[in-house]
């Protein structure tokens, strides 16, 4: 094992810098990859342990292609890991941790993979996209995929671009939680895309998209989003990509489910989202927390969800509108109701609703029939009615 303290500080840095020569930037989405697919070389990083500098473990800038592979960053000054200028990385087996801003930053264009990493325990967030020159211009790749991410100072993963900077953001089989901001965090021209995830038990919310000149790109996809401290998905504002909010459990989540348009008592407009296809159960707390809770502005469509055993209600909007063909059941203090789905007592449906009458068109209020909720296990029983609503069986 290799070893890099505080005196050796330079070291740590230069070491990479000498490698930074010669290789056009990477393009496309192939990522930090590519110079090896087409046989060039790439500068390995291995097997050190590198802490106690007084700026930065590892900061790479250039175009070579890097790989960062099990080392263990831990106790520097300023991060981690800085990836400057035309980046091109991969950090594999690596464990980032207790350093004094963020575990990683991306300051600037490049592409980058992350693949099995811990990420914990970090004085800031534990991956930060950021560039790190005011009115920087560019795109920014980060891909991160079978890593865990938890217990770090504010967000698990972080992009904070500028209105002139692209980052694409993909975060795929990851374990994010007890990260005492919120688990993922993104604002102006980030293109999230979220699948395979567990989110858990982070701070103000499991995933937020904050308020921001531009528009965040969301597409969350087949993930488990639960016991977070605040909603399960907050967005401020944001729209939908190529599927939106799909396909995922949301669950025991503090507040509500999914909000849309609002943050700290101010409502936002919302640039166009699709809430489809997901599960989403037992949200909130006390007397507050609705299954899907929206202000009424901009366009939200909510289709084909399963919504139930929410506390307050199943479904809250200004507007009364916007939803169609979702299964509701038991939000509220609505008893658990009915033999039919398509007939209901007026009170009961008016509490899934939150006050609005009149439910949507084709929703059902019925029992969905999960295997085995009080297990946190929300597959459908063969015969389910939610299955016709998810599935269109």
């Amino acid at each position: 094992m290799k070893t890099m303290e505080r005196a050796t500080w330079i070291a740590a840095i230069v070491l990479m810098a000498l490698c930074l020569v010669h290789l056009p930037a990477c393009r496309g989405s192939e990522g930090a990859a590519t110079g090896r697919a087409q046989g060039r070389h790439e500068a390995v990083f291995e097997d050190n342990e590198i802490f106690q500098n007084d700026l930065v473990g590892i900061r790479v800038a250039g175009d070579l292609p890097v790989h960062i592979r099990d080392n263990d960053v831990h106790l520097n000054g300023r991060a981690g890991i800085i990836l400057g200028w035309g980046a091109r990385a991969r950090i594999t087996g690596t464990r980032i941790h207790d350093n004094h801003d963020s575990g990683l930053r991306i300051g600037g264009t490049g592409c980058v993979d992350i693949t099995g990493c811990r990420v914990f325990a970090n004085l800031r967030s534990g991956l930060l996209i950021d560039p790190l020159e005011r009115g920087f211009r560019g795109r920014i790749r980060l891909m991160v995929s079978d890593s865990r991410i938890y217990a770090n100072q504010r967000a698990g993963i972080r992009s904070r671009v500028g209105p002139d900077t692209m980052a694409l953001l993909s975060v795929a089989g990851c374990s994010i939680y007890r990260n005492l901001d919120a688990g993922i965090r993104v604002r102006n021209h980030t293109h999230l895309t979220v699948s395979g995830c567990w989110i858990r038990r982070n701070g103000m919310a499991g995933i937020i998209s904050l308020a921001s000149p531009n528009d965040p790109v969301l597409d969350i996809v087949n993930n488990k989003i639960c016991f977070n401290l605040g909603p399960g998905i907050l967005v401020v504002q944001g729209r939908s990509g190529e599927a939106g909010i799909k396909g995922n459990w949301i669950y025991n989540n503090l507040r509500s489910g999914v909000v849309c348009g609002l943050w700290k008592g101010h409502d936002y407009k919302v640039g166009g989202l699709s809430i489809a296809g997901n599960i989403i159960v037992s949200n909130g707390s006390g007397d507050k927390g609705a299954g899907i809770r929206w202000t009424g502005k901009g366009r939200v469509s909510v289709r084909k969800n399963v919504i139930a055993y929410n506390v307050s209600t199943g479904i809250r909007s200004k507007g009364c509108k916007g939803y169609a063909g979702n299964l509701l059941f038991a939000n509220g203090k609505a008893a658990r109701c009915c033999e039919d789905p398509d007939t209901a007592p007026f009170m009961v449906e008016s509490i899934q609703y939150s006050g609005c009458a009149g439910r949507g068109k084709g929703d059902i209020i019925t029992d969905p029939r999960f295997l085995d909720p009080d297990a946190y296990d929300f597959r459908l029983e063969e015969g389910s009615p939610a299955r016709g609503i998810l599935y269109g069986k």
